[in-house]
Parts: structure tokens; sequence; C-alpha cells
């Protein structure tokens, strides 16, 4: 199975692939690939597309999306009001969690504009550089926090510290802005939605081009983003 997942997760990153990509990607001979390959396939996971030595993702996995929507009300809720979020301020709205060390983009609707800060459906980014990956981590329990910022110091050899006195604010003021640090150019700034129980079940988060979203924009569209993230842990806490 756990192979089979790595088959899966090349699919992440490109829309699709041969065999010998899939076999590279999940450090498998050309015979195993081929058996699972050939396993999902009758499962409905990924097709081969007729005519060519191609697969792509199946619709069973739009199955999977479609039951995350129906369990998940914070995922059901969110959209109409990333779309109000999107209409009022001009900028791409996202919806993010954390998942380990990473955070992952459930949700997300587009900036009309041309010029736009973009991040695919299910993209998993480092926590520590952007404001939605900030306000994760910044309401976490210290220890599980530290953890987590170790890590990433051993993976990268960055020094955190500054990162650290800036995630001990976050929950006093409410929010987090961030200014081209994962993407040169856009800058980005997050709420945090709190769950029934008093934990962040995710952000709610803003990104657009420096130029046009400045920070004192981005400041102004903190109270809207705040009231919707408000709305969103009603909504959960009514589905509970």
């Amino acid at each position: 199975m756990g192979k089979g997942l790595q088959i899966l997760d090349y699919f992440r990153n490109h829309g699709q692939g041969r065999l010998s990509d899939l076999a590279a990607h999940a450090g498998l001979n050309a015979s195993t690939a081929l058996r699972l390959a050939l396993a999902l396939q009758a499962r409905g996971a990924i097709v081969r597309q007729p005519g060519m030595r191609t697969y792509m993702l199946g619709s069973w996995i739009l199955e999977l999306a479609s039951s995350l929507l129906r369990e998940q009300p914070l995922v059901l809720h969110a959209h109409d009001v990333l779309v109000h979020l999107r209409d009022e301020t001009g900028e791409t709205a996202s919806l993010y969690v954390r998942e380990g060390a990473s955070r992952v983009c459930l949700d997300r609707v587009e900036s009309r504009h041309g010029l736009r800060g973009t991040v695919d459906f299910g993209a998993r980014l480092p926590p520590h550089r952007g404001a939605a990956g900030k306000v994760l981590l910044a309401y976490l329990a210290q220890d599980e926090r530290e953890s987590i910022l170790t890590q990433i110091e051993a993976e990268t050899g960055a020094e955190l510290s500054a990162l650290r006195r800036e995630l001990d604010q976050i929950p006093a003021q409410g929010f987090s802005i961030s200014r081209a640090e994962r993407e040169p150019g856009v800058g980005s700034v997050a709420v945090p939605i709190i769950d029934p129980l008093g934990h962040v079940a995710a952000t709610i988060n803003l990104s657009g081009p420096l130029d046009r979203f400045t920070v004192e924009r981005m400041r102004e569209a903190v109270p809207a983003m705040q009231q919707a993230a408000a709305q969103l842990s009603v909504q959960m806490f009514l589905k509970s």
C-alpha cells in the first residue's frame, strides 16, 4: 500500500506520466510498478489514456475528495466564505490546515486580476514561510511548535530565532503578515479559525502581489477575515 501511495503521489506535481516515471518516483522496478499500476487502475484511482502509454488520475480520486467535503464541515462551508473575501478584497483567498510539519491548501478562490498569488489544491508547503504557516505554528503548544522548528532547522540549516519571537507575538495580535517570504513579490495575511475546543483548526489566507496588496491593504482586510473565521467557527460548532 505504501508504494501504491507513492505512485499516486507522483501526480501531485505531474498531470500524467509513463509507467517508467511512476516506477522511478516510487523507487520500484518495472514489473512491480506495473502490478501496482494495474491494481490502482482496477480501483479507478488511475487510468491509462486510450492509445497512449501514459497514466493520469482517475475518478476515484474525485470520490475521495467528495467524501472530504461531506465529512468536514469546515471545508464544506469555507468555499463560500473564500469567495466573499475574494470579491471584497480582490485578492486570492485560501484555506490551509497543518499536517505534521507542513501546511496544506484545502481550498482556494483565485483573484480575478491577471497578476495574482496562486497555490495548487493539496499543495504541501513549509509552515515557517508565509502568513498562513506562521499562524498555524503560533497557536500550537510550545513543545509541539519547538519540535517542528527544530526539525526545520535540522533539515534546512536555517536559524529561526527571529521567527520564534514573531510566533510569540501572533496570538496577541490575532493575525500574521508576510512579505515575499515564500514567493518573491507576493505578500499574504492570515487569521486563525478556532474550533469549538479552542484549538486552531485552520487558517484563512489572502495573498497578492505586494505592488497592489500592500501591508496597509493587508491590515485593512483583517477585520473582514476575522469575521469570516468566526462565522466558520460557529458553523463547525453547529455541526460538531
